[in-house]
C-alpha cells in the first residue's frame, strides 16, 4: 500500500471516495504497462518474457495498492489449483471440489471483511480474488474437459478444453495477465494460450488505435459523469429527509433514474478502462475486424433494453459465460446424441445461488436477486402472453404499437423504471434503508410486477390473450418448432448458446435444453448491439 497517502489526499481535494481513485489508478496503470508489453516481440522465443512481464506488472500493481499478505493468499490459491489439476486432471471430482474450495475461500473473505473488519475498504483484494475464482475454476474444468472425448462435451465447452497441461510460467502468466487482473474481464486459459502463441485470430490483427481510443473515451466520459454527479445524485441521497418527505412522487421517480445511471457509470468506466487495456495488448481482438473479447458490458444494449432478458444479456458478459459454462452446464447432464436434456429448476437455482454468493453476503444483494427473479418472471409472462396478442396479423393493436415502435418504447420504459428501482439494495447493501426508499415511492414498480404476474398467470388473462392472438391469425405464443411459448431462443453470454424451450427460459420447470452451434469460431460471444427494436 505504497501510495495510499497520496491517493487519500487527492480524494479529499476532489471530494471523491478513495476507493474510486484506487480502482481508477490500477486500471489506468494498465496502459503504460500495455505500451511496454508491446515492446516485447510476439515471436516464440520471447513468449516466456511476455508471461514474466504480466506477472511482474500485476505484482507491482498489487504491492502498490494492497497489503502484501493478500498477494500470498492469492498465490496460494493458484498453486493449490495448479497442483490439484495436474495430479487429478482425469478425476471429475477434482474440479468440483476445487470449485467448492474457491467459493468457500472467497465467502470466508467476505464474511471476515463484513463481520470482523467493519471499516474495511470497499475496494480491497477480494475484488481481485473474485476474478481469480473465475479464472481458476474455469481452468480446472477445462483441464478435466481436455481428458474427455468431444462426444462427452457440450458444444460450449469444446472451445475451451485444455489438451496440453501448461507449465508453471504459462499458468501464472494467465493468472496474472495484467489487463484483466483487477476487475476483469474474466478470461479463459484457452483464449490466453491462443493469444500468447499468436494463433488465429491473433496472427492477423488490424490496427488497434480506434478500439483503444473508443474504450478509453467511454471510460473517461463515464468517469467524468461519476466524479461530477456521484456526490450529489446517488442512492444514498434517496435516504435523506428531503427525498423521503419533501420530494413529490414524480421527482422521486425521476431522481432514482438519474441515480441509477450515475451508479452504473462507475461500472462502465472500470470495464471500459480494462477493455481498452485488453485492446492495447491485442487480447481484445475477437476476429473478423471485431474487438469484443475484452468487453464486459454492452452499454447501449443495457440502457435501451426492452425486456428483462435483454438487460441481463448486456450486463457483466464474461461472468455470465463463467456461470453458464462452469456452473449451469456442470449441473445439467449431457444427453445422448440427438436427445434433449431436461435440467429442471435445480440447475437454475444453483446458478443463481452461486452468482449471489460470488457477489458477497451483504443482505441487499439477496433482496435484489430475489426481486430480480420476479422481474424476469414477469418479463417472460408478458413476452409469452402479451406479445402474441399485439403482434397477431389481425390484432387491432398492431398498427398502433408495432410500426410506430411504441411497443418497444413501452418495454424499454418499463424496464428502465423498474431496474433503477430494484437495484437500490444492490448498491446500498442494506435492506432497511432500501425498504425505506422503496416505501417513499409506494413500492410502485414492485406492486406493478406482482399485479402483472397475478393478472396474467393467476387470473388466466394471459390464456385469454393467447386465445385472441390465435383468433387474429397469430400463433398464440407457439414456436416455429411446434412448442408453446412466446420466447425466442435464450440469448446466453456465449456464441454457442443454449436454446430454451417451454417459454424460452431456463428457470421454468421441465425446460428442454438443446445445443445450438454458432458461426463464431473462437468460442467468444460478441456483445449484441441492441437498440429499441422496431418489430415488423
Amino acid at each position: 500500500m505504497l501510495i495510499d497517502q497520496p491517493l487519500t489526499s487527492l480524494a479529499e481535494r476532489l471530494s471523491t471516495p478513495v476507493d474510486v481513485l484506487k480502482g481508477a489508478a490500477i486500471l489506468i496503470a494498465g496502459y503504460p504497462f500495455g505500451i511496454l508489453y508491446l515492446l516485447i516481440p510476439s515471436s516464440t522465443p520471447f513468449i516466456p518474457a511476455r508471461h514474466a512481464f504480466s506477472i511482474v506488472a500485476s505484482c507491482l500493481l498489487f504491492f502498490a495498492f494492497f497489503d502484501v499478505t493478500g498477494f500470498f493468499e492469492l498465490l496460494a490459491m493458484a498453486l493449490i489449483f495448479y497442483a490439484a489439476t495436474y495430479f487429478g486432471r482425469k478425476n471429475r471430482r477434482v474440479p468440483f471440489y476445487l470449485f467448492l474450495y474457491a467459493i468457500g475461500h472467497l465467502s470466508w473473505k467476505y464474511l471476515y471483511t463484513q463481520v470482523f473488519v467493519v471499516s474495511a475498504a470497499k475496494f480491497d483484494h477480494t475484488v481481485i480474488m473474485m476474478m481469480l475464482v473465475i479464472k481458476l475454476t474455469s481452468f480446472a474444468w477445462s483441464v478435466y474437459d481436455g481428458t474427455r472425448s468431444e462426444d462427452e462435451l457440450w458444444d460450449e465447452h469444446k472451445s475451451s478444453t485444455i489438451r496440453r497441461f501448461p507449465g508453471l510460467l504459462e499458468f501464472f502468466g494467465y493468472v496474472f495477465f495484467f489487463p484483466t487482473f483487477s476487475v476483469g474481464p474474466a478470461i479463459e486459459f484457452r483464449a490466453y494460450q491462443e493469444y500468447i502463441n499468436s494463433e488465429p485470430p491473433f496472427d492477423r490483427m488490424p490496427s488497434r488505435v480506434v478500439p483503444v481510443l473508443r474504450s478509453l473515451g467511454i471510460a473517461v466520459l463515464s468517469t467524468v459523469i461519476f466524479v461530477k454527479f456521484g456526490a450529489t445524485i446517488n442512492y444514498d441521497s434517496c435516504n435523506s429527509k428531503e427525498f423521503l418527505e419533501e420530494f413529490p412522487f414524480w421527482k422521486k421517480v425521476l431522481y432514482m433514474q438519474f441515480a441509477g445511471l450515475v451508479a452504473r457509470s462507475k461500472f462502465y468506466a472500470a470495464w471500459n478502462f480494462s477493455a481498452g487495456a485488453c485492446n492495447l495488448t491485442g487480447f481484445g481482438y475477437s476476429g473478423n475486424g471485431e474487438w469484443t473479447r475484452g468487453e464486459n458490458v454492452d452499454i447501449i444494449g443495457f440502457e435501451l433494453a426492452p425486456t428483462p432478458k435483454d438487460l441481463v444479456a448486456a450486463w457483466n458478459l464474461r461472468t455470465n459465460i463463467w456461470l453458464r459454462k462452469s456452473v449451469y452446464l456442470r449441473v445439467v447432464q449431457k444427453p445422448p446424441r440427438g436427445a434433449a436434456a431436461r435440467p429442471g429448476p435445480f440447475a437454475t437455482f444453483i446458478t443463481y445461488l452461486v452468482s449471489a454468493v460470488w457477489h458477497g453476503f451483504h443482505p441487499g444483494y439477496y433482496l435484489f436477486f430475489l426481486i430480480a427473479v420476479i422481474f424476469n418472471l414477469v418479463g417472460r409472462t408478458l413476452h409469452r402472453n402479451l406479445r402474441p396478442f399485439v403482434f397477431a396479423p389481425r390484432s387491432p393493436l398492431r398498427p398502433l404499437l408495432v410500426p410506430t415502435g411504441l411497443y418497444a418504447f413501452l418495454g424499454w420504459l418499463g424496464c428502465t423504471l423498474t431496474i433503477n428501482f430494484l437495484v437500490v439494495p444492490f448498491v446500498l447493501w442494506r435492506i432497511d434503508v432500501s425498504l425505506r426508499i422503496w416505501r417513499a415511492v409506494a413500492f410502485a414498480p414492485l406492486l406493478a410486477l406482482v399485479a402483472v404476474w397475478g393478472v396474467m398467470d393467476g387470473f388466466g388473462i394471459g390464456r385469454v390473450l393467447r386465445g385472441y392472438a390465435v383468433r387474429w391469425g397469430g400463433d398464440g405464443g407457439a414456436r416455429r418448432d411446434g412448442s408453446r411459448g412466446g420466447g425466442k431462443e435464450a440469448r446466453g453470454p456465449s456464441t454457442k448458446s443454449l436454446q430454451f424451450e417451454k417459454g424460452g427460459d431456463a428457470a421454468d420447470d421441465g425446460v428442454v435444453l438443446q445445443e445450438r452451434k454458432s458461426a463464431a469460431d473462437d468460442g467468444e460471444r460478441k456483445p449484441v448491439r441492441r437498440h429499441v427494436r422496431r418489430e415488423e
